[in-house]
C-alpha cells in the first residue's frame, strides 16, 4: 500500500484529516416506520460525514494510516478541556 499521495489535508471543516478530501454525507433511505422515502430531498441526512460517520476520515484507509503515523511518532491526541 502506497503511503505517498499528491494531496494534503486542508484542515477545513468537512474534509478528511489525513487526505483532505471532502467528506461524503449520506442520507437515510427509510423512515422510522421502515417505509422507503422516494423523494431524495425529504431524506434526513447523517450529522457527520465520512464512510463511518465520524466526521474525521473519509474511509478506513485514511483512519488507519493516520493512526500508524501517530504511533510511529509517539504522539497522542488529547481531548480539549
Amino acid at each position: 500500500m502506497a503511503q505517498w499521495r499528491e494531496w494534503n489535508p486542508t484542515n477545513k471543516p468537512g474534509t478528511c484529516v489525513w487526505c483532505g478530501r471532502v467528506l461524503r454525507f449520506r442520507s437515510e433511505a427509510f423512515d422510522r416506520e421502515g417505509h422507503w422515502i422516494k423523494d431524495r430531498s425529504k431524506r434526513p441526512r447523517k450529522q457527520k460525514g465520512g464512510d463511518y460517520h465520524d466526521g474525521f476520515f473519509c474511509g478506513l484507509r485514511c483512519g488507519y494510516l493516520f493512526g500508524v503515523q501517530m504511533a510511529t511518532f509517539g504522539r497522542r491526541l488529547n481531548p480539549r478541556q
